[in-house]
């Protein structure tokens, strides 16, 4: 049986809904919320709360990749989930993983500049930048939301990183995975049941897969660490194509 998904309000990096401003901390119940339903409004802490207000998209946008851009330079300054953020479309919610848990998971991918990576799901493209600037690798996601694709866009042109990493505006069950090595995935435990025939496929044999929070249903990882996440041990596992079984 698939995990319950816990839809939470923190304010994701990228689509910033209205809000005045940005700081670390604050919980969920401490947001105002706009008649758009996207979190608005300051964190405790902050001087004055102000009122939601209508976004200027661009000036959003361009904020957005500023700061993913920053939080590259910063991995531990955004340690709490954010925004969750659904398309009708997509098989699983897009909830950033934290910035020290992309880290984790590069790094038990033992991720080097031989590497492909790509990202199913890529959401802001977080995973696709540190894997490109802190490791030098080729990094490709695929996101079927056209607005997560542009923020992504967007940061990786700021980061400098074009050259290494592309986003593809598609569904993930499209993606072309021959030259992957790594696969990173943060999705749920039905979409990665769905995605076994692909991988078992297209995926090559010592092909590295990283799952955040979910497993592969059926499949054995040749690893299995826990990392600290809002007071609680979230699980990566981390699979191998020719060993999963």
């Amino acid at each position: 049986m698939d995990a319950p998904i816990i839809i939470n309000s923190y304010m994701r990096a990228g689509g910033l809904g209205g809000a005045e401003s940005l700081a670390v901390g604050g919980k969920a119940s401490d947001w105002m919320y706009s008649d758009r339903g996207k979190p608005s409004g300051v964190f405790p802490g902050t001087a004055v709360a102000q009122p939601a207000r209508t976004p200027n998209r661009r000036s959003e946008r361009s904020a957005a990749a500023c700061l993913a851009v920053c939080l590259l330079a910063a991995p531990g300054a955004l340690g709490q989930p954010q925004a969750t953020f659904v398309d009708p479309r997509s098989i699983a919610p897009f909830v950033p993983a934290p910035w020290h848990v992309v880290d984790r998971m590069l790094e038990l991918a033992e991720v080097s500049a031989r590497d492909v990576v790509f990202d199913l799901g890529a959401g802001d493209g977080r995973i696709l930048l540190r894997a490109a600037k802190s490791y030098g690798a080729q990094a490709v996601g695929y996101e079927i939301n056209e607005e997560l694709v542009e923020e992504a866009r967007m940061a990786i042109r700021a980061a400098g990183v074009e050259d290494r990493v592309r986003i593809v505006e598609a569904d993930i069950f499209d993606a072309m995975l021959d030259s992957a090595s790594v696969v990173t995935l943060f999705l749920v435990t039905s979409a990665q049941r769905r995605l076994k025939p692909k991988f078992e496929s297209e995926l090559k044999p010592g092909t590295r897969i990283v799952c955040y929070k979910w497993e592969i249903p059926g499949w054995n990882p040749v690893k299995t660490v826990t990392v600290p996440v809002s007071g609680s041990a979230q699980p990566i596992f981390i699979y191998e194509m020719g060993r999963q079984r």
